[in-house]
């Protein structure tokens, strides 16, 4: 089933990336003409921004929580985490090319979903695929960010992170439910704010946080603990011979 929403998100991104890049080369350039004038220059502006593009790529952190459920974990979540990264970055520059090809940065921003005004200018009677597409790759992308979020309050309650009755299994079910209800009301709170621009840098700015303090901590520990066992190992630096490369 998550192979199905994952090829709907591709699929419509690649409908607009082929669909931009035909009308580009029709020549339509003209939304890419003086396209830094007027631009907001303001440091918390440009900040903002940077965090607004940290949120769209910040779904290879959730496939760290999943490591119990992967085969062979140790080989297979490097090796998604770096196809990943360079396959999306390329898929979404490419779909920003496209919706600046045929929506104007003032219509972008006007826009409530740019995909669908995308459709609505460029495909016709064929518009609606985007929407439909659309639907079905958040409801999968939101059944991911619940099975994943749900294992990460699990494992941390197993471990003593998080109050030890997240740590409990449904029976019948086996899933972690406790954790499941616990992350609805997370959910419910958050909703509580109607403008999804607003959410965003703050969960942005709190999820950065955490990954500077994790990434400090880890860089921490290889100083103080060097022979360390360490499972997933990663160069932090190369000397000109390979058996005294830095690990970390």
């Amino acid at each position: 089933m998550q192979n199905i929403f994952m090829f709907a998100k591709i699929g419509a991104l690649m409908i607009i990336i082929i669909a931009g890049l035909i009308w580009l080369c029709m020549g339509h350039k003209e939304n890419f003409e003086n396209i830094f004038e007027n631009t907001n220059t303001d440091p918390g502006k440009i900040a903002v921004a940077f965090y607004s593009g940290i949120f769209s790529y910040s779904g290879w952190n959730y496939l760290n929580f999943m490591t119990e459920e992967l085969r062979d974990p140790y080989v297979n979540l490097p090796r998604a985490i770096y196809i990943s990264l360079p396959l999306v970055t390329l898929i979404y520059v490419m779909a920003n090319i496209a919706y600046l090809t045929v929506i104007t940065p003032t219509a972008m921003i006007a826009s409530n979903a740019i995909a669908v005004t995308f459709g609505n200018q460029l495909l016709g009677y064929m518009a609606w695929i985007i929407p439909v597409m659309v639907a079905v790759s958040a409801f999968g992308g939101l059944s991911v960010h619940i099975m994943t979020s749900s294992r990460m309050c699990f494992v941390g309650a197993r471990n003593g992170h998080f109050p030890s009755m997240l740590s409990h299994i449904n029976m019948s079910r086996l899933t972690p439910t406790p954790a499941l209800i616990f992350l609805c009301i997370l959910s419910l709170i958050m909703l509580c704010t109607s403008d999804i621009f607003v959410l965003i840098p703050y969960c942005s700015i709190v999820e950065s946080f955490f990954i500077m303090i994790s990434v400090a901590g880890i860089l921490w520990l290889r100083y103080k603990r060097p022979n360390m066992e360490r499972p997933i190992k990663h160069y932090i630096c190369r000397n000109l011979d390979d058996e005294q490369a830095v690990h970390l």
